[in-house]
């Protein structure tokens, strides 16, 4: 438990800016927020027309992480 609080204490302020910006998501990470995600099925629908392109449509029963 010692080395531990001495390993922080040792952190600088640029260490610590570094440990915290690795915690963050890369842009990369972010890029499926990117896709223009809707809630709407019609919208959606209408949207694939417009565009010419494929929609995904996910569906599920129960709980999104498996809990119930």
């Amino acid at each position: 438990m010692i080395a531990v609080f001495a390993a922080a204490v040792a952190l600088g302020g640029n260490d610590l800016q570094a440990e915290i910006n690795d915690l963050w998501p890369s842009d990369d990470e972010y890029a499926w927020m990117r896709v223009g995600w809707t809630l709407d099925l019609f919208e959606a629908r209408r949207r694939s027309q417009r565009e010419g392109k494929p929609m995904l449509l996910w569906m599920m029963n129960g709980h999104p992480t498996g809990c119930t």
